[in-house]
């Protein structure tokens, strides 16, 4: 038996789980439209409430001393990190974006397991022995004895694929080190993916190509999304710094009242932001505002990004 390297697996793993995903998402399509607009609610509450606190320490630090320096503002930073591990507001807004994306993520991702279980245990329990995208690639699923795995080993096979998932990857990273190049579920299930008899020892180029072009729309996608939720926090610290410069100090220091209906109470609403923006009240909020407002942005998109 030849063993089958690790990235011919995993080419012929995507070219498998392309039409399944895209079953189980055609399936769930209607709860995930009502499920999507709810995290997007969910997030723009999380954003506003981070940006509300945020306004209020950039505001206090701008109220203090005329000799404010960078320092200042990042230990003003370093409290609204600490900050906002307490605050009720935030976390409150933390749980439902958590329970948005449960409810976002959880029915597609159990139908495609359901699905995909189906999928390899049929096509691989067959006269194939392989699933379509494992026989583009050359590849079959065998015992290590190089018999055909019954029924019952092909869904063990799957269910112990699970805790190479859990363990965040290392399980299928396994299948990278020679000579056995045997996944973490391989090993559990005593089986091994081979190549079949008549096919090449190196892996086609056009998997090649498509590992690669699978990996630059992962990374757009991620760009993407981490620009995206940036923009948004941006728009919402724009839209509490200055509100909070039109309210005036008065009513800076009247939005301490708790619940997440005080913490937006003051901001003004973006029909009704005067046509030019107020000046900022003091050049020190300036320097702040320049200072703490990219390091907020730059912290939170990477952070967002993995």
């Amino acid at each position: 038996m030849r063993p089958a390297g690790f990235w011919r697996r995993a080419a012929a793993w995507s070219l498998d789980a392309l039409p399944v995903g895209l079953a189980a998402l055609a399936l769930c399509g209607g709860s995930m439209r009502a499920a999507a607009a709810a995290l997007a609610s969910a997030w723009d509450l999380l954003v506003d409430a981070l940006a509300q606190r945020l306004a209020g320490v950039i505001s206090g630090a701008a109220t203090g001393a005329d000799g404010a320096d960078p320092a200042s503002a990042a230990g003003a930073l370093l409290a609204l990190a600490r900050g906002a591990l307490r605050d009720p507001a935030l976390l409150a807004a933390a749980r439902d974006l958590e329970s948005a994306l449960a409810a976002l993520a959880l029915p597609p991702l159990l139908l495609f397991a359901a699905l995909f279980l189906a999928w390899c245990v049929g096509f691989e329990r067959s006269s194939l022995r392989a699933t379509p995208g494992k026989r583009a690639l050359g590849l079959r699923v065998a015992t290590v004895a190089g018999a055909d795995p019954a029924t019952g080993r092909l869904l063990l096979r799957f269910l112990a694929g699970t805790l190479s998932w859990l363990s965040l990857n290392i399980g299928h990273l396994l299948a990278a080190i020679p000579p056995a190049h045997a996944a973490l579920h391989d090993r559990l299930s005593a089986t091994r993916v081979v190549l079949a008899p008549e096919a090449p020892s190196s892996m086609p180029r056009w998997a090649g190509a498509w590992l690669w072009l699978l990996a630059v729309a992962l990374l757009l996608a991620s760009a993407w999304a981490a620009a995206a939720m940036g923009m948004s926090l941006q728009a919402a610290l724009d839209r509490a710094l200055w509100g909070r410069a039109a309210a005036g100090p008065a009513t800076v220091a009247g939005e301490r009242a708790p619940g997440r209906e005080a913490q937006t109470a003051t901001r003004l609403p973006s029909s009704r932001l005067p046509s030019s923006r107020p000046a900022l009240p003091s050049p020190q909020m300036s320097r702040h505002i320049a200072y703490i407002t990219p390091k907020l942005t730059t912290t939170i998109t990477s952070t967002s990004s993995r």
